[in-house]
């Protein structure tokens, strides 16, 4: 019999919804008589099994007042709820226990479902309105019922106890058996000198015993982990300053999961799991400008594509034996300088000289021939499973240059001294002096090259930050199966 049908479809002066309010009745009494109460949970319209009445009243309300609204389930009343989170035992109304969906992750899956079939916002409530209807109801809190809930979570405690159960390491590829701690949250308790002398009666924590003074006044110490307003304040301070980035990005998503990566059991929230799925390859984000940047950067962005290219590299080794041989007696800084200053030119001259010519591949032709004058730059980059921004004041550190076909982004950083503005402390930890400036000359890298880092601002010295590196999510993406393999 359908419950939905009889107990809100038809008139409750019927023969069949009376046959099925018998039949509720003797779950009911059958509940009672196993629990050894005297009185049954009523569920008419008004009372909302807030209320519990002897089974006549209880009768003569249903038959009055009828059922509360979306109460098919009967779990006040004997139904009890299974491990999977289903209602059981509902006579014909079969529903799979076998539940892999916990109630966040049912949600994701339906918005998921909306966002991708490009539902409508009527079709999506017309749609939950359904599933509403036809799943069955639990009550909203256990209530006196809490053991029902509580029974399945009790026996896997007993298992994890003794016997124990079996684990798998991946590592050594044996199977183990791992100890086992089972903690109770009992809620939230004030701390005070009965809690203290509680944890000195169970012989743990010595050092967080009351102290009595001689006023009858009792010193509660500190745990290690207190803070005072001072610190506290330190500590927001330096989560304040976390800079993110090789190139002084300020996200507050990258400082979130920064932070998150290192809190165990904490995930963030609001935040996208990882905005770099399916993407590996270089896309800009936000702020697309067109600019025709000055010569002299130009150059120098053009010559860094050319260095990093391994097409190129034979063409480079050419050049340099050729000004080896020309310039005899020449220093090798020398060399390097005049490299750098005519191989873009020399290379372009080749390629023109090999027009029509199958002897040159059709990469170097197109990176030889030089790049479009009209650059294209962004504020945010996303590359590599990294997030990258400049700075507020800066739109051309980021760059895209078009070699006809290929598009190739490069950063243009500000470098810190090797020599004056890096070291490393006694904790191994790496201090960076933000403030100094190296490598002048040589501002541009490819964007893949960029490795994210977080710059802490050191408590001890406001000039000075500590380098954490960032951790990166491309396992799984665009079929990445191995880190060290992508990046080489």
């Amino acid at each position: 019999m359908d419950r939905r049908h009889w107990m809100y479809k038809l008139k409750r002066s019927d023969d069949e919804y009376l046959a099925g309010l018998g039949g509720f009745l003797k779950t009911a009494e059958e509940n009672r008589l196993k629990k050894g109460e005297s009185y049954i949970w009523c569920p008419c319209k008004d009372c909302e099994n807030c209320q519990k009445k002897n089974r006549f009243i209880v009768e003569e309300h249903l038959i009055r007042r009828g059922f509360m609204g979306g109460y098919t389930c009967w779990s006040r009343h004997g139904k009890t709820l299974d491990r999977g989170g289903v209602v059981s035992n509902l006579n014909k109304d079969n529903v799979d226990s076998n539940n892999k969906y916990t109630k966040l992750s049912a949600v994701l899956k339906l918005l998921n479902l909306k966002a991708n079939g490009r539902w409508s916002d009527t079709s999506f409530t017309s749609l939950l309105e359904f599933l509403n209807d036809m799943l069955p109801e639990g009550p909203k809190q256990p209530g006196n019922d809490i053991d029902v809930y509580l029974a399945p979570l009790i026996e896997d405690m007993k298992t994890l106890w003794s016997p124990g159960v079996e684990m798998y390491d991946a590592f050594s590829g044996e199977n183990f058996q791992p100890p086992t701690m089972i903690y109770l949250d009992t809620g939230k308790l004030k701390d005070g000198k009965p809690v203290r002398e509680d944890i000195m009666e169970m012989g743990i924590r010595h050092e967080l015993a009351p102290v009595e003074s001689p006023g009858k006044r009792t010193f509660l110490p500190a745990a290690c982990y207190t803070m005072s307003k001072a610190e506290k304040t330190k500590f927001c301070k330096c989560l304040h300053g976390v800079k993110v980035s090789i190139i002084e990005g300020y996200a507050t998503e990258e400082v979130i999961e920064y932070c998150t990566d290192y809190l165990q059991g904490v995930t963030s929230i609001g935040v996208p799991i990882s905005r770099h799925e399916g993407r590996l390859v270089g896309v800009g984000t936000i702020r697309l400008k067109k600019v025709i940047p000055s010569r002299e950067d130009f150059q120098l962005a053009h010559f860094t594509v050319l260095q990093h290219m391994t097409i190129i590299a034979p063409y480079i080794n050419e050049h340099k034996r050729m000004l080896e041989m020309a310039n005899r007696g020449r220093s090798k800084r020398w060399l390097i300088t005049d490299h750098n200053k005519t191989f873009s030119q020399w290379l372009k001259d080749k390629v023109k000289a090999s027009y029509g010519l199958e002897t040159m591949d059709k990469i170097v032709q197109h990176l030889g021939s030089g790049s479009e004058h009209l650059v294209t730059t962004y504020r945010g980059y996303d590359i590599s499973g990294y997030t990258f921004y400049t700075d507020q004041q800066d739109h051309k550190k980021i760059w895209e240059l078009k070699y006809d076909s290929i598009i190739i982004p490069l950063f243009k950083c500000k470098w810190v001294h090797n020599q004056h503005g890096v070291r490393v402390n006694n904790d191994r930890f790496t201090i960076v002096d933000l403030s100094t400036n190296g490598y002048v000359s040589e501002p541009f890298i490819l964007a893949k090259q960029a490795t994210q880092v977080f710059y802490i601002e050191d408590p001890k010295d406001s000039r000075k930050h500590i380098v954490m590196h960032s951790k990166r999510r491309i396992l799984g993406v665009d079929n990445v199966e191995d880190e060290e393999e992508y990046d080489h």
